[in-house]
C-alpha cells in the first residue's frame, strides 16, 4: 500500500482553505466529531471480513495445538505457555473472523475498530485453531491475534501470529505496543464478543 505523500496532504489543506471555510469554521467541524466520523466511515468501508467456522478446544496444551498445525517452523523460545497462557476453558465451535483493514494503523485503533464493530481480538488458543483447521491459511498476509500479549517488564508487548514464507507456514511472534503501527501486511483474527 502506498502513504500518502506530503503534496497530497498539501493538496487537501489547499482544498479546504480554497472552499472557504475559515479556521473557526473547521475547529469547531473537528470538535463537532464530524470529522473524525467521517475518516471513521472511511476505515469501515476499506474493512473486509472473512469468517471461517473452528473447533476451539482451550483444554488441550498449547504443545497440542500447535503440533495440530503442522507448522514448519516457530519461535520456540517465545511461543511458550508461560508467555502465553490460555484463559478460556468453554471449548466449542466458533466463527472466526479475519479482518482486513487495507491500511497501516495504530494498534489502539484497531482493537477500538474491532470493538467498535462488536469483535474482541482473538487470543493464540483461536489462532492456533483457525490455523489447524484451514491449513491454506495464511495466503498473502500474516494472521495476528491481539488477545494474546507477552508483556516484557519495560512495558513492550508481543502478540503471535502466523504467515507464510516461500510456502512455509510459520508461527512466530512480534513486538508491539498499544501505539505502534499495525502495519497492512497483517490480518487481524477476532471473535464475536
Amino acid at each position: 500500500m502506498k502513504l500518502v505523500t506530503p503534496q497530497q496532504i498539501a493538496g487537501h489543506i489547499k482544498l479546504i482553505a480554497d472552499s472557504g471555510i475559515n479556521c473557526e469554521q473547521f475547529q469547531a467541524f473537528h470538535e463537532s466529531g464530524r470529522f473524525s466520523a467521517l475518516l471513521r466511515e472511511f476505515m469501515v468501508s476499506e474493512l473486509t471480513i472473512e469468517t471461517y467456522v473452528v473447533e476451539v478446544d482451550y483444554n488441550i496444551s498449547l504443545a497440542d495445538m500447535i503440533e495440530a498445525g503442522h507448522y514448519d517452523w516457530m519461535e520456540e523460545e517465545g511461543i511458550t505457555a508461560e508467555h502465553f497462557p490460555v484463559n478460556r476453558r468453554e471449548s466449542g465451535t466458533m466463527e472466526l473472523h479475519v479482518v482486513y483493514f487495507g491500511f497501516d494503523m495504530l494498534i489502539i485503533e484497531v482493537l477500538a475498530e474491532l470493538d467498535r464493530c462488536g469483535l474482541r481480538p482473538a487470543e493464540l488458543p483461536e489462532l492456533l485453531a483457525l490455523g489447524a483447521a484451514y491449513l491454506d491459511l495464511p495466503r498473502e498476509s500474516a494472521l495476528m491475534a491481539l488477545g494474546s500479549e507477552w508483556r516484557f517488564p519495560n512495558g513492550n508487548g508481543h502478540f503471535p501470529f502466523l504467515e507464510r514464507r516461500a510456502h512455509r507456514r510459520i508461527l512466530n511472534y512480534r513486538l508491539n505496543s498499544p501505539t505502534h503501527r499495525c502495519g497492512d501486511y497483517y490480518r487481524i483474527v477476532a471473535v464475536s464478543k
